[in-house]
Order: C-alpha cells, then structure tokens, then sequence
C-alpha cells in the first residue's frame, strides 16, 4: 500500500509542475504580446507624426511658387494627416484650388 501512495504523490506532484510551467508560459506569452502591441503603436505614432509634418510642409509651401503634386493634398485629407479646415484655410489663404 506504501508503494501506491508514493505513485500518487509522484503523479500529484508532476501534475503540479506541469501546471507552474503551462501558468509561467501563458504569462510570459502575455507579457510578450503586451510588449509588441505597445511597441507596433509607437511606431504607428511615429509614422503618423511623420505624415503630418510633411503634409504640413507641403501646404504650407504651396503658392504660387510651389505646386505640389495634384494628389499629395488630397492624399494626406483622405490619410487624416490634414483636416478640411486646414487646407480650406491655405486656399483662400493662396487663392488656389489645393484638392
């Protein structure tokens, strides 16, 4: 009877193990996806801040010297880089059609 105990115990005491190392993996595999999904929104707001800043360089150097591609205007509206209000502003700012 002794010998059967001592296999239960060995069983109990493997199941348990098994389950520390399933619980720390699951955490890890948490922390880890945490990590990219911050990191993959930084760059995304990174890119983003980029956009914007060129798209502004582009309206306000457009004029009557500067004409900037047909669609680089139109580009940044429709990627949310400028706002309507913004390029209406530079338009009758500038006289010129932009969009």
């Amino acid at each position: 009877m002794d010998g059967k105990n001592d296999a239960g115990l060995r069983v109990l005491v493997a199941c348990a193990c098994v389950a520390i190392i399933v619980a720390v993996g699951y955490y890890l595999i948490g922390e880890y996806r945490t990590h990219q999904g911050e990191h993959e929104a930084a760059t995304q707001r990174a890119l983003a801040d980029v956009l914007r800043k060129g798209c502004l360089e582009d309206l306000a150097s457009a004029g009557s010297t500067y004409d900037p591609h047909p669609k680089a205007v139109a580009n940044c509206l429709s990627m949310g880089a400028l706002t309507d209000a913004e390029v209406q502003a530079r338009e009758d700012l500038i006289g010129v059609k932009l969009r």
